[in-house]
């Protein structure tokens, strides 16, 4: 397995050989370095998830007792619980490296990112009973204690179409020629088609590639530059210092 690390946040250029980019039956999974360990042992299986789906339930349960339905509650809700019908969990994983990077962003994954954002908000709630206070307390400390010296990891990994049930080019938006984001894995995934990881040590300043133009490669970097000014999805300032051509640099 490839390690690569990378310090920079800004850092968006695909960090792999070309061969690995060009390979059609590679995807890539978003992360936290506390899952490593997990990983790189048991890879991915269907049914188990880096936390426990009753803690997402009673996390949406308490929003719906006060009648919130914030950002975090619509993640846990229609994403985690959505996605796996509150039964089964499948795995994602994305064909665009850029995706799963921004997915690393979150510290521990977003459902965790998120759970632990509710627990928070919900916790100083008056109108929650006693009981259900003390429950999130215990949630709080549960899931914090992974946090603790943790960064962002993407996984690359060499799979097989029908491990998938979501794989076929229909499965993306057809108007913007954008691929799905999420491919669902339906059959458990073993460690050793894990080909790369990539680290990041100082964090992940997140970016959204545009389809239409050439992404940040180093084959195609000219022209990324000359493009960039334009993409749909709006680019960090940072990102737009350190890679795009403007009337000052080009002279």
């Amino acid at each position: 397995m490839i390690v690569n690390i990378l310090d920079d946040p800004i850092d968006i250029l695909y960090p792999l050989d070309n061969c690995i980019f060009d390979n059609p039956k590679i995807v890539y999974h978003g992360t936290c370095s506390s899952f490593s360990k997990m990983i790189e042992s048991t890879g991915w299986q269907i049914n188990n998830p880096p936390y426990d789906i009753d803690d997402v339930k009673y996390v949406c349960e308490c929003y719906n007792s006060l009648g919130i339905q914030n950002d975090v509650y619509g993640t846990l809700r229609h994403y985690t619980l959505g996605m796996s019908n509150g039964e089964t969990n499948y795995p994602r994983f994305t064909k665009n490296y850029w995706i799963a990077r921004n997915f690393a962003s979150f510290k521990c994954g977003e459902t965790i990112s998120s759970l632990v954002d509710g627990v928070e908000e919900l916790v100083s709630n008056r109108e929650l009973s006693r009981e259900k206070i003390e429950r999130l307390r215990k949630l709080k400390q549960k899931y914090r204690d992974i946090f603790q010296n943790s960064f962002g990891v993407v996984y690359v990994i060499d799979v097989e179409p029908d491990w998938f049930s979501n794989w076929g080019p229909m499965a993306g938006n057809i108007e913007t020629n954008e691929p799905n984001i999420d491919l669902i894995l339906i059959e458990n995934l073993p460690p050793e088609n894990i080909k790369a990881k990539i680290e990041f040590h100082n964090g992940i300043t997140s970016y959204r590639p545009d389809y239409d133009y050439p992404l940040p490669l180093l084959r195609t970097l000219d022209s990324f530059r000359r493009d960039i000014n334009n993409s749909k999805h709006g680019v960090d300032d940072s990102i737009l210092e350190r890679y795009s051509i403007t009337e000052n640099n080009e002279n």
